[in-house]
């Protein structure tokens, strides 16, 4: 369990532990599309907390048609996320 430096549960931890998993479960979907998928979840002022999801393209996978399905799969959530493709 993530702690305060007090000795209290650390809530933002549990949130961004939460949504890191379910971001890793629905970009499987992307399936041969992807060579590897990295997501990262923390604190961002604007938004409260920001995925940044980094995602190498399998070969033959333009950079649009990863954009359109990441969209496409993430579109029902509210967290945002910022989106970097390696070719």
């Amino acid at each position: 369990m993530p702690l305060t430096p007090v000795g209290k549960i650390f809530k933002p931890a549990l949130r961004w532990d939460a949504v890191k998993r379910v971001y890793d479960a629905e970009l499987k979907a992307l399936g041969d599309m992807a060579d590897s998928i990295d997501v990262k979840v923390a604190e961002d002022k604007v938004h409260g907390s920001l995925a940044t999801l980094t995602i190498k393209s399998a070969s033959g996978i333009s950079e649009k048609e990863i954009k359109d399905r990441v969209n496409d799969i993430l579109a029902r959530y509210t967290v945002q996320y910022r989106l970097a493709i390696k070719m």
